[in-house]
């Protein structure tokens, strides 16, 4: 025991007399391995705080050949750009929007700020520079994506569009007449030379002679359409009825025309009119869907045989399937509903066919020549009507 003592005291004079060295050089020791530590990895702020540097420097260099013009980047430009370590990958997406920025040519901050107004964007964002607003206003430029005028969602009223253009229509008539009374044209109404044609009315037999002539017509349609390909069938069928839809129109007297009744068939007629030339184009250019082909082709059937309520069907089956559900539904959950089969493509023939707002035009603009071709042409068996 008293060895083990001495051996104790003998060993803290040793540790007294070595000094504060020993524990020194540890210290060190340790505070060298900590230093080695921290440089494997850098922090956030670091990564950030160098970003930030870069893009000062980007800017004095730009700034320094006043105007933003484009020009060779310094070395000293390049080497900074060059600097960024593997976890700071996504900068360099950020440094070539900012050099296609700078080299895009002089804009103004407040151009810059206004076209990204335009764009539906933040003019400013939290801590962002001249530079990267501009690089911003490049990429948002980029990405803009241009919409067709009949995509999804765009809806216009065709029937104030018709309104103008007949009401322009009507003003240059009013020009060329006044025109035409400036330089004395109409000199010769004045003088009463004019031949006015009255319209004489037609006996018995004239009249049955012209519906024998437009029923033999209408077999030699007919038959010429049974011969032609399906689609070519439905655009020919469709043109020949809104020809007639016209010519019923134009026999109207003008008091009825003058009438509010009168003005909205016109306004039908010309919108009718309009939206199937869409219909035309897609026949033409062979882009129709085949189900919306054969879907067609069985209304234009059932209105040859009169069957008005067939069509009624066809229309229905075609533009909302058998049972109604809401437009952009596409699927009703984990667990399927029992009516879920009811709304499949395979059965509708296309899903959704709503969504298109051309294809909703052709659709209503069917719709209303279906009505006007039961009154024309109505069923002799009334359980045919609809």
């Amino acid at each position: 025991m008293e060895a083990l003592k001495a051996e104790l005291a003998r060993k803290r004079k040793e540790r007294a007399g070595a000094g504060p060295g020993v524990g020194a050089s540890a210290n060190t020791h340790d505070a060298n391995n900590n230093n080695n530590k921290k440089k494997r990895y850098r922090s956030r702020g670091e990564v950030e705080r160098e970003r930030l540097e870069r893009e000062r420097k980007l800017e004095r260099s730009i700034a320094s050949r006043k105007g933003y013009h484009q020009g060779d980047q310094g070395s000293g430009d390049q080497d900074g750009c060059h600097g960024v370590s593997g976890g700071d990958r996504h900068d360099g997406d950020h440094e070539s929007m900012i050099a296609l920025a700078s080299s895009s040519g002089a804009l103004a901050a407040e151009e810059v700020k206004r076209r990204l107004r335009l764009l539906k964007q933040p003019a400013t964002l939290f801590g962002e520079s001249e530079v990267g607003r501009r690089a911003r206003l490049v990429r948002v430029e980029r990405e803009l994506v241009v919409e067709d005028a009949y995509a999804v969602g765009q809806q216009s009223n065709t029937f104030l569009e018709i309104q103008k253009e007949e009401e322009q229509e009507r003003l240059r008539m009013l020009r060329r007449e006044a025109a035409r009374v400036e330089k004395g044209d109409l000199g010769a109404s004045a003088k009463g030379t004019d031949v006015v044609a009255y319209k004489r009315e037609q006996t018995e037999q004239e009249r049955t002679m012209a519906a024998f002539k437009k029923a033999a017509e209408r077999v030699k349609a007919e038959r010429l359409e049974a011969t032609m390909p399906l689609g070519e069938a439905v655009a020919h069928y469709v043109k020949r009825m809104t020809k007639e839809w016209e010519e019923d129109l134009d026999s109207k007297p003008d008091a009825y025309r003058e009438t509010g009744e009168g003005r909205q068939s016109i306004l039908q007629l010309r919108a009718t009119q309009k939206a199937f030339l869409m219909l035309y184009d897609r026949i033409d250019q062979k882009t129709l869907a085949g189900d919306f082909e054969r879907a067609l082709g069985d209304m234009v059937a059932s209105m040859r045989r009169r069957d008005y309520r067939a069509a009624s069907e066809s229309y229905v089956h075609l533009s909302i399937g058998n049972s109604p559900w809401p437009i952009g539904v596409t699927s009703v959950g984990i667990h399927d509903r029992s009516a879920r089969e009811k709304i499949s493509f395979s059965q509708n023939g296309q899903a959704h066919i709503m969504n298109d707002e051309g294809t909703r035009k052709i659709l209503f603009a069917w719709k209303r020549l279906m009505t006007w071709i039961q009154a024309a042409y109505p069923a002799q068996d009334k359980s045919l009507a609809f």
